[in-house]
């Protein structure tokens, strides 16, 4: 028996002290053995198991970059939120898995002339015209999106500012 649990033929067993099931009892037993190698690569690299056993879930998120078009090819220097543009920006939408259901609509944005959208999977691109003296600014709301296989929808991204000079 458990500590602190007496076993009793005439009184049921409290549900603190009833038996895990299996699945809950190789789940934890899984979770404690690879605890143990929680530095480890092999760990990083198992951390999809529980996701996709739906034991732990984790809602989607996106990271907001931007960078200053340089050519069609290559890309410019990265621009800091907040920072000033002298040309033309792209912003890069990272989202944290694939997903089929992320579209231009999900992006609210003010000041982005001539929007150009592409992208697939996880990496997605907006590219705004330059407009002297504008400020253009960039976010995903919460709850638009969600990753292939996962339930959840996304959480809100920051607010990304480029001032146009």
């Amino acid at each position: 028996p458990r500590a602190g649990c007496l076993l009793s033929p005439t009184a049921p067993s409290p549900p603190s002290c009833q038996a895990e099931p299996w699945h809950q009892m190789m789940v934890t037993s899984t979770f404690a053995y690879l605890s143990s190698f929680a530095d480890s690569s092999a760990l990083k690299k198992l951390r999809w198991i529980p996701v996709m056993l739906g034991i732990i879930t984790e809602a989607p998120g996106v990271t907001i970059t931007a960078s200053i078009d340089a050519t069609a090819a290559v890309a410019g220097p990265a621009l800091a939120s907040g920072s000033t543009a002298t040309g033309p920006v792209t912003f890069k939408f990272s989202l944290s898995g694939k997903s089929t259901d992320f579209t231009v609509a999900d992006i609210t944005h003010k000041n982005c002339k001539r929007a150009k959208f592409l992208g697939m999977k996880s990496t997605y691109y907006l590219q705004c015209a330059y407009a002297p003296d504008a400020v253009v600014s960039v976010r995903v709301d919460a709850g638009l999106f969600r990753l292939v296989g996962q339930p959840e929808y996304n959480t809100a991204s920051e607010t990304f500012f480029v001032a146009m000079g």
